[in-house]
């Protein structure tokens, strides 16, 4: 997963666990896109690879990504 900031910078990447799970923190308001690439031999996207986000606050924002072999 790619976090990219509302001027195209690469914010950084994360790899999910087991469980498909991931995250970013301590980042601040404002805009952000999110970009899935798909795992290995999952090659059926079932939701958008990329999710535009806007932080208003600490409470957190949950994305969920989903593929299909």
């Amino acid at each position: 997963i790619s976090l990219w900031n509302a001027t195209g910078d690469l914010i950084g990447t994360r790899v999910t666990d087991e469980t498909g799970w991931y995250a970013f923190e301590d980042l601040p308001t404002g805009p952000y896109r999110l970009q899935e690439t798909n795992p290995e031999g999952y090659d059926i996207s079932t939701t958008p690879d990329e999710v535009e986000v806007v932080l208003e606050g600490p409470m957190p924002v949950e994305v969920h990504f989903g593929d299909m072999v």
